[in-house]
């Protein structure tokens, strides 16, 4: 008996193995952008010196930004409510932010102020709010243009502002 269930069992197999056959895997998409600005256009050089840097980034009584382009983990063609949004760096360490007229939707902020800071060795600029706080490390800056690397929620993320 159990040399006949051997058998059937051998036979089984044999039976279905033409039925296998070798499956190519898909190749991966190619994120050569996801770890690099090239998908995000604008400086990618830093002032050296810690006075112009800031100058850049604030101007002598405030300078607003306004979001030019975003990529999301590689994507580009980001959201028009992200593409409204304005944030003005007061020389103070206070900031204000305006999430323009289009919602993104629920947890969408149209307005918010509180503190920022800079880490000029490191280049990470930190953003409070409330008791949250929103880091990033800026990647290029020139006095018309802003480039900002950071994570949210796990996900990479590049954005441009431009100077208003």
């Amino acid at each position: 008996m159990l040399n006949s269930i051997k058998l059937i069992f051998l036979l089984i197999i044999w039976w279905m193995l033409p039925a296998c056959n070798v499956v190519e895997l898909e190749t991966p998409p190619d994120d050569t952008n996801v770890n690099n600005n090239s998908s995000i256009s604008g400086p990618t050089t830093l002032p050296s010196d810690e006075a112009i840097f800031l100058s850049f980034l604030t101007g002598p009584n405030g300078k607003t930004w306004e979001a030019g382009q975003f990529t999301l983990q590689g994507l580009s063609g980001f959201q028009d409510c992200r593409l409204d949004d304005k944030m003005t760096l007061n020389p103070n360490g206070n900031y204000i932010f305006d999430g323009g007229t289009i919602s993104c939707g629920g947890e969408d902020r149209s307005a918010a102020q509180d503190t920022w800071q800079i880490d000029f060795a490191n280049r990470r600029i930190s953003f409070a709010l409330g008791n949250q706080t929103f880091q990033g490390t800026i990647t290029g800056l020139s006095e018309t243009m802003l480039v900002i690397q950071g994570t949210y929620l796990g996900l990479e993320v590049k954005a441009r502002y431009d100077a208003q």
